[in-house]
């Protein structure tokens, strides 16, 4: 039995995705910016997200050089935020930019609906609907 099923649905949060990052003279201090940038933007996802809502990254860092000479160390942290209150994003925006400064920003938003479970089961049963 095959079928096409579609359902509907409105989407309850947004997911913000956030860079930090912090280029410096050396690693300790890459370290110590991201560490720094990283507690602020935390700080923000407190005021709006549940601690199991915001999911923190792999840090990652490189070697910038120019002429051959080594002139600073990068260190970036993705970070993703879902907010609940879609209502509450203008001020979100605002806090993240605030907090972080030069040391990262937003790098895209997703609108989901945070359980699908009801949507897919909607599909599914009316792709197997019999015509």
């Amino acid at each position: 039995m095959e079928g096409t099923g579609i359902a509907i649905g409105t989407a309850d949060l947004v997911a913000v995705k956030v860079t930090t990052r912090a280029s410096r003279p050396t690693v300790g201090e890459a370290i110590q910016g991201l560490n720094e940038a990283k507690e602020a933007l935390a700080k923000v996802a407190r005021e709006y997200a549940t601690e199991q809502d915001v999911y923190v990254g792999d840090t990652t860092f490189s070697h910038v050089f120019e002429d051959e000479h080594s002139t600073s160390y990068v260190a970036n942290q993705k970070i993703r935020i879902d907010l609940r209150d879609i209502l509450r994003l203008p001020q979100l925006q605002a806090a993240i930019a605030c907090s972080i400064g030069d040391d990262g920003g937003i790098v895209e938003y997703t609108y989901e609906v945070s359980d699908r479970a009801a949507l897919e089961a909607q599909a599914r049963a009316d792709a197997l609907r019999m015509p």
